[in-house]
């Protein structure tokens, strides 16, 4: 892409009520990234590296407290624009992230896709979106590359790429109960935009830690 003006002139503005449930989406998903640190030890690590790297994509992805930040930092910036007409229609957002303007272009799909987190939801695509203004991407090696960047490299990248970090949420940290009476069924959360203390990540966590102490255990003892 060319300069930041040419960026701005990618897309259109929202219609009003477009605007409305973007700001409405985006304010949802600041929710659910600051509940995710109020529950960050049933749900985060903060060194990745003590499971044997278990953060990949062949694992379930192992999420960071300084990560979640920089998403909520990152995100607090965000503005919305239309995407242009010939872009893929599969696409429901995309975003430059090399460009000084926080800007997620937003295209058809997003409307129709949900409001609560979940596999097809406003808030997992704005995740996505915003993990790549962090030198994020879609592999492995890309975002290694980026690592190396001079746009991106004023942080160390987790061995992630920005599909396992919205998986890390949308599927591994997200509810599995329903909704109903003011409260999610599977912890009795009440907060309708949070993640769960009883989630897939958090059980795994759980045996991650203990294997972890057992292995240290072994090891001073010499087995």
């Amino acid at each position: 892409m060319g300069s930041t003006s040419d960026v701005i002139r990618e897309g259109s503005p929202l219609s009003e009520a477009e605007q409305k449930l973007a700001e409405e989406a985006k304010q949802r998903t600041l929710n659910i990234l600051t509940d995710t640190l109020k529950k960050k030890d049933r749900l985060l690590v903060e060194n990745s590296e003590d499971f044997n790297g278990r953060s990949s994509d062949k694992y379930i992805p192992l999420i960071s407290p300084s990560l979640v930040q920089d998403l909520i930092s990152e995100l607090q910036k965000v503005t919305f624009m239309r995407c242009r007409g010939d872009i893929n229609k599969t696409w429901h957002a995309y975003v430059y992230p090399r460009s000084n303007e926080r800007i997620i272009y937003l295209c058809p799909p997003f409307w129709e896709s949900t409001a609560c987190l979940g596999i097809n939801s406003r808030p997992k695509t704005i995740i996505h979106e915003v993990a790549h203004f962090l030198g994020y991407a879609h592999t492995i090696e890309k975002t290694m590359a980026n690592q190396m960047d001079n746009h991106f490299n004023q942080r160390k990248l987790l061995p992630l790429t920005n599909y396992s970090i919205e998986s890390a949420f949308a599927d591994y940290m997200n509810h599995r109960g329903t909704y109903t009476n003011g409260s999610y069924s599977c912890c009795r959360e009440k907060s309708r935009d949070s993640v769960c203390e009883q989630s897939v990540i958090s059980f795994h966590l759980r045996f991650l830690k203990l294997s972890l102490k057992l292995r240290k255990v072994k090891a001073e003892k010499g087995f």
